[in-house]
């Protein structure tokens, strides 16, 4: 299956409300798709925070979906490049 996909969105909170906590489970998720699939584009979507995004890169996500971290700031451009900071090359796999 993993040859007929380019890209995987996991949802990393149960559907509804911005500003949920992620799954913690998700990270196994992201982590046994990124073994089956070493060439997909995981995108991690929910509960996406500076601590979060560490955790979903280092488990193997390539983008991060994060919204309630950044427009529930009151400082965007600090929250953003808090979220960049967390998810740098070496948090990576």
């Amino acid at each position: 299956w993993c040859k007929k996909i380019d890209m995987v969105l996991i949802l990393r909170v149960p559907p509804g409300a911005s500003g949920q906590n992620m799954l913690s489970e998700m990270l196994e998720e992201i982590s046994h798709l990124r073994v089956a699939c070493p060439s997909c584009i995981i995108e991690a979507d929910g509960g996406i925070n500076p601590e979060t995004a560490s955790r979903a890169a280092v488990a193997g996500a390539n983008i991060l979906v994060a919204g309630a971290a950044i427009f529930n700031s009151d400082n965007i451009e600090q929250a953003m490049s808090r979220l960049r900071m967390h998810y740098a090359p070496s948090a990576r796999r």
